[in-house]
């Protein structure tokens, strides 16, 4: 019997892993708690234009705005790119850039170490790095360069709207029985938006017997003070394992 496993990121965002979970017999369902809004151009093109040494990449979000400021900053396929791990990258591997540093664990104390460790970057006087970032952050990269020398142009790329409710749609789903084997969170503030949504509309007990699946253990911490014990990470399922690795 298929398993049924619930996605709450964007449909955009999900196309890849909903196609590969459907390939393995998974039955999906994509109901996203938020939308990403992107800066735009005009943005972008406010911004102070010099000589870019490298840039430092976040997110996936922060790496699709990125790439599509690439004329916009007069970036050429050797910029040296710093990810943070390698889906955040890929869209600079698919399309030729040859220069892309990752970070070994996919943490941002990681990508910082890596930046630093980097001795032609940090042997040039006063190089400028483009940070392109969310609207919150955890590690705030242009204060923590900068301290070495480094100068960073700070870029807030995105921000998140969390939806005010489920859909209409997915609750009417959830009425009529379907139930979720896996429900899948990627970050600790989805993770807690989702909690204040099934709270809202008191789908608390039905979700119980959903093993909620995390990306990280820090995730899986906050969840379990949400009231949730029956979590995993992603390496619950080997096939999301692999995928996001």
């Amino acid at each position: 019997m298929k398993k049924t496993i619930l996605i709450t990121r964007p449909r955009d965002q999900a196309q890849r892993i909903v196609s590969h979970l459907e390939e393995n017999d998974f039955n999906v369902v994509v109901e996203p708690t938020f939308r990403v809004q992107k800066a735009n151009k005009e943005y972008l093109e406010s911004l102070s234009k010099r000589k870019v040494e490298a840039i430092i990449l976040t997110s996936g979000n922060a790496a699709e705005v990125a790439f599509d400021a690439i004329d916009i900053f007069g970036l050429t396929k050797d910029v040296k790119v710093f990810a943070v791990g390698k889906k955040t990258a890929e869209i600079f591997l698919n399309n030729g850039f040859e220069n892309v540093c990752i970070a070994e664990n996919s943490s941002a104390e990681d990508l910082k170490n890596l930046i630093l460790a980097d001795e032609e970057l940090m042997q040039k006087k006063f190089p400028e790095l483009l940070y392109f970032c969310g609207e919150f952050v955890t590690l705030d990269f242009k204060r923590e360069l900068e301290i070495h020398g480094l100068r960073v142009e700070k870029i807030p790329s995105y921000r998140i709207v969390e939806e005010r409710s489920f859909s209409a749609e997915f609750l009417n789903q959830i009425k009529q029985n379907l139930h979720f084997d896996f429900v899948l969170l990627y970050s600790k503030n989805s993770a807690r938006h989702f909690c204040e949504l099934v709270k809202k509309h008191n789908l608390l007990e039905y979700f119980q017997s959903s093993k909620i699946l995390c990306f990280s253990e820090k995730i899986l911490f906050s969840l379990r003070n949400q009231g949730f014990d029956n979590c995993a990470t992603f390496a619950e399922i080997p096939l999301l394992k692999k995928f996001y690795d």
